[in-house]
C-alpha cells in the first residue's frame, strides 16, 4: 500500500484461495483461483491534496525548527548569565581589595592617634572613634569577602566547576573590567534587531505557522467525504472444464493462467458520505482557530517583553555611564568600580535582548547554522 501527497490510496494485493465441495456438477473441485488486484482510492473533498496530507510532517519540520531555537535562546541566556556573573566577581574582588585598604588606613590612624595621645596632643575620645572606625571596617572587609566567595560559587555553577576541579584553586581572578569607551546601538536599531532576531520570538512566530496548519487541516475536515475509487485486476483460474479426463488443478495452474491474463476486471466509482451534523470537526475547527488567534496574542505580547527587556538594558548602560563619571569626579572608588559594573552588565543584557550576545562573544550554534543551512538548500 501506498499513501501520496495528493490524498491517493493506492493498495495492490495478491489473493488466492483454494474451494472444494461434494456437489456433483461443479466442474472443476477442488477450485484454485489466484487474482492480482490494484485497488485506487483518490479523496476529492476531504483529505484532498498535499497541504492536508503533509500537515503531520510540516508541524514536525516547525517544530524541529523551534527545538532548535529553544536551544539557541537558552545558550544565549546562559552566555548573559555568565558574563553578569564575571563582572559580578570582578566587581566583589575589587570592592573587597578596597575594602582591604580602607581597614588598613583606619589602623594607621588608630596607632597614629595612639602616639598622639601619649603625647598630649588629642583626647582618648579620637583614639576611641578611630578604633571604632577600624572595628566596622574590619565588618565591611568580612562582608565583602562573604560577597566574593558566594558570586563566585554561582559563578562554578553556572560554568560546571567543582570544587576539586583545579580551575577552582585560581578562581578569584579577573581581568580588569573593560572601560566605558565601548560603543553600543541606540533604541531604534537595537530594537529592529531584537525584533528580527531574537530566538524566542522567532519561535513563537512559528507557533503562528503550526496553528495555522493545523487549522488548514481542521477546516479540511469538515467537508463531506467525496472519494474516486477505482479497481484493477486480473484473474488465474485453475483446471479446464473443456478438457477430457482431468486437468491440473493446483496453485501452480492458477498463477500460471494469472501471469497470462486469461481473466480481468475492473470497477469505477464515487463514494460520498458526510456525518450528521458532523459536530466533531466543527468543534476541532474553532478550537484550532482559537488557539491560533491566541499564539498570534502570544507573538505580540513577546514584542513588547522584547521593546521592554531593549529599553530597561539601555537605561541601565546610559545611567551606569552618567554614574562612572560622578564617581571619578568624587574619587568614589567603589562607587565607580560598582557603576562599571553595572555598566557591562547592561551591556551583556542588552546584547541578549537584541539577540545577538553570542555573536558579539564569537560563540557559533552548530546546530542551527546546520539546520538554517538544510532550508535553504
Amino acid at each position: 500500500s501506498k499513501e501520496f501527497t495528493s490524498g491517493l490510496d493506492a493498495r495492490l494485493s495478491l489473493q488466492s484461495s483454494r474451494s472444494s465441495g461434494n456437489l456433483g456438477q461443479s466442474v472443476r473441485n477442488p477450485e484454485y483461483v489466484s487474482a492480482l488486484v490494484l485497488d485506487l482510492s483518490q479523496p476529492l473533498l476531504r483529505d484532498y491534496g498535499s497541504r492536508v496530507n503533509t500537515a503531520d510532517l510540516r508541524v514536525a519540520r516547525i517544530q524541529s525548527r523551534q527545538a532548535l531555537l529553544g536551544y539557541v535562546d537558552q545558550a544565549q541566556r546562559i552566555a548573559e548569565a555568565i558574563e553578569v556573573g564575571y563582572y559580578d566577581l570582578a566587581q566583589a574582588i575589587k570592592s573587597y581589595g578596597y575594602r582591604i585598604e580602607s581597614r588598613n588606613l583606619a589602623r594607621e590612624l588608630v596607632e597614629g592617634n595612639r602616639e598622639k595621645l601619649e603625647a598630649g596632643i588629642i583626647p582618648v575620645s579620637e583614639l576611641q572613634e578611630a578604633q571604632t572606625a577600624v572595628a566596622a571596617r574590619d565588618e565591611l572587609v568580612l562582608l565583602a569577602r562573604q560577597q566574593v566567595e558566594t558570586v563566585a560559587n554561582g559563578l562554578k555553577d553556572l560554568l560546571g566547576i567543582m570544587q576539586d576541579y583545579p580551575l577552582s584553586r585560581n578562581f578569584y581572578r579577573t581581568a580588569p573590567l573593560p572601560a566605558t569607551q565601548m560603543e553600543f546601538p541606540e533604541l531604534e536599531p537595537a530594537l529592529a534587531q531584537a525584533l528580527s532576531s531574537r530566538p524566542d520570538l522567532k519561535g513563537t512566530r512559528l507557533a503562528v505557522e503550526t496553528r495555522a496548519v493545523r487549522l488548514e487541516f481542521d477546516r479540511n475536515q469538515t467537508l463531506p467525504r467525496l472519494d474516486l475509487q477505482a479497481t484493477l485486476g486480473v484473474n488465474g483460474l485453475s483446471g479446464d472444464p473443456g478438457a477430457a479426463g482431468g486437468s491440473q488443478r493446483d496453485y501452480v495452474d492458477s498463477f500460471d493462467r494469472l501471469a497470462g491474463a486469461d481473466g480481468y476486471q475492473w470497477f469505477t466509482g464515487v463514494s460520498f458520505s458526510y456525518p450528521l451534523g458532523n459536530r466533531a470537526a466543527k468543534s476541532r475547527l474553532e478550537r484550532s482557530s482559537l488557539e491560533k488567534r491566541q499564539a498570534i496574542y502570544g507573538v505580540k505580547r513577546l514584542e513588547t517583553t522584547v521593546e521592554t527587556e531593549v529599553i530597561n538594558a539601555l537605561i541601565q548602560v546610559k545611567r551606569s555611564l552618567e554614574r562612572v563619571e560622578v564617581a571619578g569626579r568624587f574619587e568614589d572608588r567603589i562607587s565607580r568600580i560598582t557603576a562599571l559594573a553595572d555598566y557591562n552588565k547592561g551591556l551583556a543584557s542588552l546584547y541578549r535582548a537584541m539577540g545577538s550576545n553570542l555573536e558579539r562573544l564569537g560563540i557559533t550554534v552548530t546546530a542551527f547554522d546546520e539546520e538554517l543551512s538544510h532550508e535553504q538548500n
